[in-house]
């Protein structure tokens, strides 16, 4: 076995692996010898760079765009969930100055089709009317007519989202239900009391299965209340 210069043994099958340990503990070869990085060929599938600083500058560039296109996102993200709290507190403000549930219902609607984009709603309260509010046709009675997507979103942990069955979309939109493509169902639940907040969208998706949920919950409780 025989050494050059650098103590590093250049025979037998270990020669590769010594060399990238003696690399590895001297990472500043190359600031003190530049002019060897001119003669390194590094194939890759980068493109036609052969120096090591083409190549490095090229991965670089890559990680750059990758880190960019992930802040991007990360900033739409930030964006959207701001405008859906103010969303939020914009409907809230407006409950509170209701005075009967005709009226808090008439205000969720509202906000519903101007600040959250849906092209039909819906909600169903499976209990009798307060005696005060027997015009409501929002509480349709215990026995009204339900479907397994209702039963499921009033005992789901979170709302549902995706293009329900199309029985379940006529019991809530009628002759809308053709139009849509995605709907959100958002659990109603009180102690004497259960329902479903829905939202229907044209774009199939809106609401598409998988979207996030923590906004439609918390529209869900708000209503609730």
């Amino acid at each position: 076995m025989s050494n050059n210069d650098t103590g590093v043994a250049l025979d037998g099958g270990g020669a590769e692996r010594n060399l990238v340990r003696w690399l590895r503990a001297h990472p500043d070869l190359f600031q003190r010898h530049p002019e060897l990085v001119e003669l390194l060929d590094i194939p890759h599938a980068s493109g036609s760079a052969s120096s090591l600083i083409e190549y490095q500058v090229r991965q670089l560039r890559s990680t750059n765009l990758q880190l960019q296109t992930t802040l991007e996102t990360l900033v739409q993200n930030a964006r959207q969930n701001e405008a859906s709290s103010a969303k939020l507190h914009t409907l809230a403000l407006g409950l509170l100055s209701t005075e009967s549930v005709a009226d808090s219902l008439g205000v969720v609607y509202a906000s519903l089709q101007d600040s959250f984009s849906a092209h039909a709603s819906a909600v169903r309260i499976y209990a009798a009317p307060p005696l005060d509010e027997q015009g409501c046709g929002e509480f349709v009675g215990v026995d009204a007519p339900r479907t397994a997507d209702l039963d499921a979103c009033m005992t789901a942990s979170r709302p549902m989202c995706g293009l329900p069955d199309s029985e379940t979309l006529w019991l809530l939109f009628g002759p809308r239900a053709v139009e849509l493509k995605s709907c959100a169902l958002v659990k109603l639940a009180s102690v004497r009391w259960r329902g479903v907040l829905a939202l229907g969208a044209r774009d199939g998706k809106r609401f598409a299965a998988g979207s996030g949920t923590v906004f439609l919950q918390q529209l869900g409780d708000m209503v609730t209340h």
